[in-house]
């Protein structure tokens, strides 16, 4: 008999230019997969650019609450890690709704139907949040080495008066230089920090928005 099953699809903006795990990809992959193990895909429920380290999801949520409702026998995904990348909400979703609902993996060729399919889905879980906590580690360790290096590694941009070469090295900005030099002048003066930045304003110094510069920052630039 033909099981009725949803189709499940996530990617996050990071997937899909890295693994090429597009929505289109995902559902071609599952519908091939019912197809060729008789299963019926009733309805598909797709989270588009949200990542799987949680189960804050509106459609992942709608997908479950329906399951627990018997309103189909079990869930469909192109991969495991599409439906979650944390063992400890896998661990959750194994308990709590996939004791009663099947879930299908079409990458692992995988179902929980049977004791060995369940084993093998908590084993490859288990390996898959190994490799993000190790990549994590390695990330945080080259981003540590580049710091102190004195080399720009990415997230937010130098501080203002520096900027990164072509190596990424940070070097001075002489134009930003400039605008900080006069800044400590009028600040020096006994000017306020406002009226620090009405007069850098009025000689055409602005900040790297084009905006004038409001007393915080000029706090912050004078201190350098």
């Amino acid at each position: 008999m033909t099981k009725r099953i949803y189709g499940y699809c996530r990617c996050s903006r990071l997937d899909q230019s890295t693994d090429g795990l597009s929505i289109d990809t995902q559902i071609d992959q599952i519908s091939a997969y019912a197809k060729l193990y008789d299963l019926e895909v009733v309805a598909f429920f797709i989270d588009e650019g949200l990542t799987g380290k949680n189960l804050n999801r509106p459609e992942l949520t709608k997908a479950l609450e329906l399951l627990a409702s018997g309103e189909a026998e079990g869930l469909l995904v192109s991969k495991l890690d599409r439906l979650s990348r944390s063992v400890k909400d896998l661990a959750y979703l194994m308990d709590e709704v996939f004791n009663t609902a099947e879930l299908h993996s079409v990458a692992e060729r995988l179902d929980t139907s049977s004791p060995h399919g369940r084993l093998a889905i908590n084993i490859i879980s288990s390996v898959s949040q190994w490799e993000v906590e190790t990549i994590s580690v390695r990330t945080k360790d080259a981003l540590a080495t580049l710091k102190k290096q004195g080399k720009y590694y990415g997230g937010r941009a130098p501080k203002y008066g520096y900027r990164a070469d072509a190596d990424n090295n940070l070097v001075r900005d002489n134009c930003e230089m400039k605008v900080i030099r006069k800044a400590k002048k009028l600040r020096a003066s006994g000017l306020s920090f406002q009226k620090v930045a009405s007069e850098l304003a009025k000689v055409s110094m602005f900040s790297r928005t084009g905006a004038a510069f409001d007393p915080t920052q000029i706090r912050r630039m004078v201190s350098i």
